[in-house]
């Protein structure tokens, strides 16, 4: 090993009682420079003299990584036991946001207020906007969830979880861990409640997070870690839950373990939530999030741009009273949450929600063995009440895209009288949601098709090859119920 010695731009003046700390790095991401020598706590001594003390540290990855075991700096100090000044120059401590003087032979610091970077964590700074001053322990806190071991799976492109909020606070972080390529594409959706029952259901959620993430290791056994900011800060209030969903497009890549209990801290509360297929793809299988929560206490705010929740179809402010987020619908706009005079779940399924029925086909399991696949499939509906039919979910052979189209009229299928209506003509995504080749297509039909208590509708789904997947009812009989709710009832088709 070389040894250096580097004098530094400015002597650092530190007074008696006071502790420095100092921060050694390469200039490249180039492991091995420094020797380290194993120590037991950053509480203990590595060396000292009659005026000071050198305590030990922490080792990290390039540039200013996650901080590893303590170590022993291997190095010297070089000072003088003067901490005395003539000239104003001589208290120069690298701070802009400081004015440095010199009286009476001692250095005096005044901090310009208002100011990030003046050590002091005002009224409108938190952690995500001045990390510099707020970064303190009571203001700005994370909670990690411990693991021995993880998994990855070829199915698997991210997972859901929740956090339950014992106190006011406002996550603006997470730690992301990932295996194989450091580099990987990255989305983190949100929405306000649990995940649970929500985990295909895109229109739920927003995006807060999208791109591309460099993560490190700090061997070749532990998984990749990035620390993603969020677009926005999430606020979430004492009692409430925020649902999370992180997905990449790449498989075999985000890590988990088995449920646990919820991970309980003074503040909050991390809950198990779903593993996924890609992309809102499917739940399948309990799991726990191993990465970690950074919140700043409190859900206060000083300024409108405080209260952004990445959605532009609400009016976001801070009510300067109470210093809380107040968020208003726009008016007529689909996506504010509100079900409005010509919204439907046909043209605004963030707003309205649908009532639905069906067979669910979950699991190969559920397959009757042998290809059951044809081009084109028909069935009939039976109204109980006045209903509106707006979205169909056919079952695809394998995920992927097909051309489908879709017909419909009014009675039975072997009925005379009724004009067949097209009403879908366009591509569909299969995307599965169990760990299975089979897919499930949402499709939005291009008019919503009424139709009157008491009378049938019948559909044909057409694709280009045998992509649509059936099962096969021997012991059944045409326009038998498969299966009903109050408002309708589903029959068997050919």
């Amino acid at each position: 090993s070389g040894k250096a010695t580097v004098f530094l731009n400015y002597p650092i003046r530190i007074k008696g009682g006071s502790v420095q700390g100092f921060y050694v790095t390469a200039t490249e991401n180039s492991p091995w420079r420094f020797p380290v020598q194993s120590g037991s706590s950053t509480s203990d001594e590595v060396a000292s003299d009659a005026n000071l003390k050198i305590m030990q540290g922490s080792w990290n990855t390039y540039p200013f990584g996650p901080f590893k075991s303590p170590y022993k700096y291997l190095g010297e100090v070089l000072y003088f036991d003067d901490a005395s000044c003539e000239t104003d120059a001589d208290c120069y401590d690298g701070n802009s946001n400081s004015i440095d003087t010199c009286e009476n032979r001692e250095c005096i610091h005044d901090i310009t207020l208002q100011v990030c970077g003046n050590g002091i964590c005002e009224d409108g700074e938190f952690c995500y906007t001045c990390d510099q001053d707020c970064n303190l322990p009571d203001v700005c806190k994370e909670v990690s969830i411990p693991f021995s071991s993880y998994g990855t799976a070829s199915t698997v492109y991210g997972g859901f979880f929740d956090v339950e909020a014992i106190n006011d606070i406002t996550v603006y972080k997470l730690e992301i861990k990932y295996a194989g390529d450091s580099t990987i594409p990255l989305n983190i959706y949100t929405k306000v409640g649990t995940s649970k029952g929500a985990e295909t259901d895109a229109t739920k959620w927003t995006l807060v997070f999208s791109n591309t993430v460099t993560g490190i290791s700090s061997n070749n056994f532990n998984p990749n870690s990035a620390e993603v900011e969020l677009d926005v800060p999430i606020r979430i209030n004492r009692n409430f839950t925020q649902g999370f969903y992180v997905s990449s497009s790449v498989s075999s890549r985000y890590i988990s373990d088995g449920p646990r209990d919820p991970i309980v801290d003074t503040d909050i509360k991390i809950i198990c939530g779903e593993k996924s297929a890609y992309q809102f793809g499917g739940a399948f299988g309990l799991h726990t999030f191993l990465g970690t929560v950074y919140y700043n206490m409190g859900t206060n705010c000083t300024e409108n741009t405080h209260c952004n929740d990445g959605k532009n179809e609400t009016v976001d402010t801070c009510d300067t009273a109470t210093k809380q987020c107040m968020t208003s619908p726009i008016p007529n706009v689909c996506g504010n949450g509100v079900c409005e005079d010509g919204e439907s779940c046909g043209n605004c399924l963030q707003d309205c929600t649908c009532d639905s029925i069906g067979e669910r086909f979950y699991g190969s399991n559920y397959f009757d063995s042998g290809n059951y696949i044809q081009s084109m499939l028909a069935f009939e509906i039976m109204a109980v009440n006045d209903i509106t039919i707006y979205l169909l979910e056919p079952t695809i052979y394998q995920t992927s895209t097909v051309s489908l189209k879709v017909y419909t009229k009014q009675r039975s299928l072997e009925s005379f009288g009724g004009r067949w209506v097209k009403v879908f003509n366009d591509s569909a995504v299969g995307v599965s949601k169990t760990n299975d080749i089979h897919g499930f297509a949402k499709i939005s039909l291009d008019i919503g098709i009424p139709v009157k208590a008491g009378e049938k509708q019948s559909f044909i789904m057409e694709t280009e090859g045998n992509r649509l997947k059936f099962r096969k009812h021997d012991t059944f009989v045409y326009e038998e119920i498969i299966s009903n709710s109050s408002d309708l009832e589903l029959l068997t088709g050919k």
